[in-house]
């Protein structure tokens, strides 16, 4: 079995080495001029696919030299404002993609970004019994209080359309997808929530794929990836799928071998594009590659952790602008492991633990690299600075936000909308 694993590892780390090597290719090449535009102030961030799946990542108009011959898809993640904890966000309308690169010629593609995207500078908080997902403004969040949210889904009384909500995930527009422990996932456009609403979801997505769908997570591609915990299952829908809504059969469905994929409580991506699942049933956390979740099965992880101290019934996981990976226990516990320890499957020391209280589930760090994280038990956000996620201990939080009318009641799962610009991309 231990030999099973470790070839599985080395397998997947080549495979991410290459699938990371850039557009360049023996044989003659050819350019690709980005050009981008937008308002003073706004910063962009557009990525080039390459036909290998390696990612360029510019912020200004630029023309990239030795590309081989092929498509380049170009993608615009928002632009965002400068804010400490969450930017306001503009969307970049696309010409020229994909591009066409050809040997010795210049392909071109434009980014244009010119109006604020609706609902954006948000912290979006799933409340398994509050009855609304709550929005919080970067002002809500500047300070110590109970403020009541800039916006939210659901009357925050019982029969809410929200109730049960206990994961959230922003799509490139800005509208939501939120999951409630059922075989259906509802979508919000983000015109819709921009300001409080009761109003019925946009669309819903039904599958027979799903029975107690738990957390989302979007990939570069856009495609929408389901942990289901009673099924130990994650499924992938992909943008046409959530564009139509409906009954969807997903496109791959990733099972459980050996414990890998186990009441699955947690899914997310790192910037390499591997997708990480912590599953709370058999405390451990595993990585799967691209090459690993391209197609329906049941693989063996490159990289996992389990046994290893700060992770046992693991809830929540989150990777930080350096590659460490969070993760939040039951036991009141947020550990940090480096990248060099999520390489291969084994036990590995936290580098840092932090004793914190009330269950951490949801966790999501904001522009200054600070993690908020939500108190499962005590209805509370948490901000604790860069510098409280250095050292181990029982740090205090920073910034504590309280329940305010079922604003934060048994929250699970909180993400920033938009992403801070230097986390991997969703």
């Amino acid at each position: 079995m231990k030999r099973a694993l470790a070839l599985a590892a080395l397998l997947a780390i080549a495979a991410c080495s290459k699938s990371n090597s850039g557009g360049t290719g023996p044989g003659p090449t050819g350019s690709l001029d980005v050009t981008i535009t937008a308002p003073a102030g706004v910063t962009a961030k557009v990525s080039i696919i390459t036909p290998n799946d390696s990612v360029i990542t510019i912020s200004s108009s630029q023309t990239v030299n030795g590309l081989a011959p092929g498509d380049y898809v170009v993608r615009a993640s928002p632009g965002v404002t400068a804010d400490p904890i969450v930017s306001i966000a503009y969307t970049g309308a696309i010409t020229g993609s994909p591009a066409t690169v050809t040997a010795g010629q210049t392909a071109n593609a434009t980014v244009t970004y010119t109006t604020p995207r609706a609902s954006s500078g948000i912290l979006w908080v799933a409340n398994a019994i509050g009855y609304q997902l709550s929005g919080f403004s970067s002002s809500n969040l500047s300070a110590t209080g109970a403020p009541a949210p800039a916006t939210r889904i659901g009357s925050g009384t019982s029969g809410s359309i929200t109730e049960g909500s206990v994961s959230v995930a922003v799509d490139s527009s800005g509208g939501i997808w939120y999951a409630n422990n059922s075989d259906t996932l509802r979508y919000y456009a983000a015109a819709l929530i921009a300001s409080p609403t009761n109003a019925a979801p946009t669309r819903r997505l039904i599958s027979t794929s799903l029975q107690y769908a738990i957390a989302l997570a979007f990939d570069a591609a856009g495609d929408l990836w389901v942990a289901d915990q009673a099924k130990g299952q994650v499924s992938k829908f992909t943008p046409s799928q959530l564009a139509a809504g409906g009954a969807q059969a997903p496109t791959v469905v990733l099972s459980n071998v050996f414990g890998t994929i186990k009441r699955p409580w947690q899914i997310a991506f790192d910037s390499h594009g591997n997708l990480w699942v912590a599953s709370y049933g058999d405390s451990s956390i595993s990585g799967f590659s691209p090459s690993q979740i391209a197609a329906s099965g049941s693989p063996l992880p490159f990289a996992g952790i389990s046994g290893s101290k700060g992770i046992s019934d693991c809830l929540g996981i989150a990777f930080d602008a350096q590659g460490n990976l969070w993760v939040g226990t039951l036991s009141d516990t947020i550990s940090k492991f480096t990248p060099d320890q999520l390489t291969s499957v084994g036990s590995p020391t936290p580098s840092v633990i932090l004793k914190v209280s009330s269950s951490p589930i949801g966790m999501a760090f904001d522009n200054s690299g600070a993690l908020w994280v939500a108190g499962y038990e005590n209805n509370k956000l948490m901000q604790f600075t860069p510098s409280q996620l250095t050292t181990t201990g029982s740090p205090t939080p920073t910034i504590t936000i309280s329940n305010n009318g079922n604003s934060i009641s048994v929250a699970n799962g909180i993400t920033f909308s938009p992403a801070a610009p230097n986390l991997p991309i969703r």
